[in-house]
């Protein structure tokens, strides 16, 4: 993209922002609809191009019928439909400020763009020098471009510059420097949760841009074309009558030998480009002139210094900016003069050629009274008539309020809903006649529908006019029963005792921050299966394995007889290195399993004591069921949360479990209880199996694989201790031979605050 910055200045337009998270085509156009400023990916595919940077600057190609149906949804209000395009459909139309561009048009659908499972808030934006990422705050990539790589930064400054954007909420522009200085822009796209926008040059295409830079990119034909319009244009400027005894300059289409450009420079013979006459002309017009580029004034005649009542044009710069008093003039249709005389005039805006060969805006002013002086002026201004004022005012406020991205509800005193704009209605599915009327605890979940309504009786205590808290989270409820997570913001009207509230609909957002997190759960879960499914497989071939060495080595040392003949021996010794070599691979496979463990930090978080035991009582159930063996558990509901991580409290159940079940003979029954004790919580499981001696226990505790040589529970006691320690967690194992065995597993009572945070 050959401008990623000014990108991210255009999409740190609240709508603009708002319409791109939520996946619609979205648009910016130049004031007159020639050409498209600004695009998302969805927009550049539904004007027909690949990517972002390619749309950026170009012709909108729309045909007059077109931009004749968006002019007039800009004047009503109302949804255009654009057909002819890929995905045609209604769209949502209006006039916004940004920055040094002023008023342009800014269009989006109403719905979502079509042809994705997902807001993709990439798409589009990577090409040949550019790639991008959605970040969050730590700096992990929630979705990048394909050609993305984290590496090309150093981390720390990644996160700085994180930290800067999420402090302010604004661009933020710098060259980080890893193995080269790439150019980076960032802006904050939401604060909760925090996730951000990041546009990158391609290091490899640093270098390249410089070099193509110092090089003349110009094919031949262009060189021509230019040079001869360049000829042209100096030409009209500068001998405006050719000398006498001269050739006249040479028409562009005559000297443009290149037929890819001769359209343009047919246009050109036909239009001509401004001569130094042009000022003369028009300031000798008795209709008000003003020419400007963005926030520049280029001409103005006298009729329009007397018409605003300004004495200079200086004077008039001082106070005010071209292009945003141009769009105020033209939304009211009235100029307000220093001396405060507002008047009504009608105001005609267009793009015309200045003298210097560059596009420029003219507006002219149409005012009946303006010729009569000061006095028929302020007359005038007295008689209009001001309730068809206030009428008109109302419908331009109507027309706004419809086409912003936030719902918005107005509620009287009693929390019924006196209107809402058009967001709101298709936010929550409902028409506004039918919403109107209604109580608005109807249209928010009943908790948080308390919380709002103590909100609202606050601000009608403290009399607070405006919404300038930082506003809460809340659920939405839809015609159809769906929930939706909104951003809500309220206030007391200016006047009466009615209240506001604001609503925004956050829930694209948090669906993509929940998928993200059921990636990575399953991608934990799926982990943890392979971690059980190898150390499942070493307990059960360990024991047997022992056996066949134990017994091969025994049978060579002879001590129950020679063998009858010498093949035997040499079948042996085979069988021994076998069972040597598996032993050896099974060792390797458990080293891997303590190293992934030691190297993984442990997630604690609160977690249910209740919950995981009966999932795991699930899985054990048919294999106890096969053996004959009672289990029992006595956990009461309201255990208090322990902090320890789930899939590691899941794990110490399964093993203990397996080996209660495993060594408990038909008939014997296993006990689960637990006790509550302070800041802590007794689990104990209790089986009537072969039980153990003290040094035996001591030695399954210690239990290496490479000696083998306790049976199948050894791996699973060493695995559960080492995850009750990584945790915090205290286990003890209390057994006598022939009375069973006792596991108790001490846990922490999880803080009241991680509970809440969870």
């Amino acid at each position: 993209m050959a401008a990623p910055h000014t990108f991210l200045d255009i999409l740190a337009n609240p709508q603009v922002r708002d319409a791109y998270l939520a996946g619609r085509i979205t648009l910016v156009f130049s004031n007159d609809l020639a050409t498209i400023l600004w695009a998302n990916g969805a927009g550049a595919r539904f004007m027909g191009f690949a990517t972002v940077a390619d749309s950026i600057n170009v012709a909108s190609g729309f045909e007059p019928a077109i931009c004749a149906e968006v002019e007039a949804g800009l004047q009503h209000g109302a949804p255009v439909r654009i057909s002819g395009r890929p995905w045609g459909g209604e769209f949502l139309v209006n006039t916004i400020i940004i920055g040094q561009l002023g008023p342009v048009v800014f269009l989006r659908s109403v719905g979502a763009a079509q042809g994705g499972s997902g807001v993709d808030l990439t798409e589009g934006l990577s090409d040949e020098t550019t790639e991008a990422a959605v970040l969050d705050l730590s700096g992990q990539a929630v979705r990048s471009s394909a050609g993305f790589d984290p590496d090309w930064f150093d981390t720390g400054e990644l996160a700085a510059l994180l930290r800067e954007a999420h402090a302010d909420g604004g661009v933020k522009k710098r060259f980080l420097a890893k193995n080269s200085a790439i150019a980076v822009g960032v802006l904050r796209l939401s604060a909760a949760p925090a996730l951000f926008l990041l546009i990158a040059a391609r290091p490899e295409a640093v270098d390249e841009q410089s070099r193509t830079i110092r090089e003349n990119s110009l094919t031949r034909q262009e060189r021509e074309a230019f040079s001869a319009i360049a000829r042209h244009l100096q030409a009209d400027i500068f001998a405006a009558v050719p000398p006498a005894g001269k050739e006249e300059a040479p028409s562009v289409s005559a000297a443009v030998s290149s037929p890819a450009l001769q359209h343009i420079a047919a246009r050109l013979d036909e239009q001509g480009a401004p001569g130094p006459g042009m000022p003369l002309l028009l300031a000798q017009l008795p209709l008000p002139v003003l020419i400007y580029r963005e926030d520049e004034v280029l001409f103005a005649n006298q009729a329009f210094l007397t018409l605003t009542g300004y004495e200079t044009v200086e004077a008039f710069c001082q106070v005010a900016r071209p292009a945003a008093q141009m769009q105020q003039w033209s939304m009211l249709n009235e100029i307000t003069t220093p001396a405060g005389i507002a008047m009504p005039v009608s105001v005609q805006r267009q793009s015309v050629i200045w003298q210097d060969g560059h596009s420029a805006m003219m507006g002219s002013f149409i005012s009946s009274v303006a010729a009569e002086g000061p006095a028929r002026v302020a007359k005038a201004g007295r008689d209009t008539a001001e309730a068809e004022m206030l009428k008109d005012r109302t419908i331009e406020l109507s027309a706004l309020l419809n086409m912003i991205s936030d719902g918005v509800f107005v509620l009287d005193s009693s929390g019924v809903v006196a209107s809402v704009n058009e967001t709101a209605c298709r936010m929550f599915g409902f028409a506004g006649s039918a919403m109107r009327g209604q109580p608005f605890r109807r249209y928010f979940a009943d908790q948080d529908a308390e919380v709002i309504a103590r909100a609202l009786a606050t601000a009608k205590v403290n009399n607070r006019r405006l919404a300038t808290d930082a506003g809460q989270e809340v659920d939405g409820v839809t015609a159809d029963g769906k929930r939706l997570k909104l951003h809500i913001r309220l206030g007391q009207m200016e006047k009466g005792e009615g209240y506001f509230l604001l609503v925004r609909d956050l829930t694209p957002v948090h669906n993509a921050v929940s998928g993200l997190l059921r990636e990575r759960y399953q991608a934990e879960e799926d982990s943890w299966r392979k971690s059980r499914c190898l150390a499942l497989v070493s307990e059960e071939v360990g024991p047997s394995l022992n056996a066949i060495v134990k017994l091969s080595q025994i049978m060579l040392a002879e001590k129950h007889g020679a063998f009858a003949n010498e093949h035997y021996r040499k079948f042996v010794q085979d069988i021994l290195r076998a069972g040597q070599h598996i032993t050896a691979r099974m060792n390797d496979v458990q080293q891997v399993l303590k190293k992934e463990e030691a190297a993984r930090e442990p997630d604690i978080r609160p977690v249910s004591l209740v919950n995981v035991l009966n999932g795991v009582l699930g899985q054990m159930m048919p294999q106890a069921n096969a053996n004959r063996i009672i289990i029992r558990s006595g956990l009461a509901a309201d255990l208090p949360a322990v902090a320890i991580e789930q899939q590691a409290l899941k794990q110490v159940f399964v093993n203990l479990l397996s080996n209660a079940i495993r060594f408990t003979p038909q008939g014997g029954q296993i006990v689960i209880s637990a006790y509550h004790q302070a800041e802590a919580v007794l689990l104990r499981i209790r089986d009537t199996g072969i039980g153990m001696t003290a040094d035996e226990i001591s030695r399954l505790m210690q239990f290496d694989a490479a000696a083998a040589g306790q049976g199948a529970s050894g791996s699973g006691l060493q695995r559960t201790k080492a995850l009750a320690a990584a945790n915090q967690t205290r286990f003890v194992l209390h057994s006598e031979p022939g009375k069973g065995t006792v596991a108790e597993l001490v846990f922490r009572v999880a803080q009241k605050a991680q509970v809440a945070a969870s």
